[in-house]
């Protein structure tokens, strides 16, 4: 049975805020996901998503006037997943 994971998108149509929802399904688990698009798409998809959140902490500590060296070392902390701190 489909596990469908719930899906918003806004926009806007004129001025006017517009949303749509809709469901998609993921698979359920990892395992369904895989049998649904391969593991190299679920691998790739996590390599994407992971690259993302690294960024946007790397961002947020060169913001904090962090160097190379320290944001290098607090990158290796990263577990992904995990909330990190802000």
């Amino acid at each position: 049975m489909a596990e469908l994971v719930e899906i918003k998108a806004t926009y806007k149509k004129g001025d006017v805020d517009k949303e749509f929802v809709t469901g998609y399904d993921f698979g359920g688990n990892l395992d369904g996901a895989k049998t649904l698009f391969g593991e190299k798409v679920v691998y790739d998809n996590f390599v994407r998503s992971g690259k993302i959140t690294i960024q946007a902490a790397i961002r947020r500590w060169a913001q904090a006037g962090l160097d190379e060296a320290q944001i290098a070392e607090k990158v290796k902390t990263i577990v992904l997943g995990v909330a990190s701190e802000r």
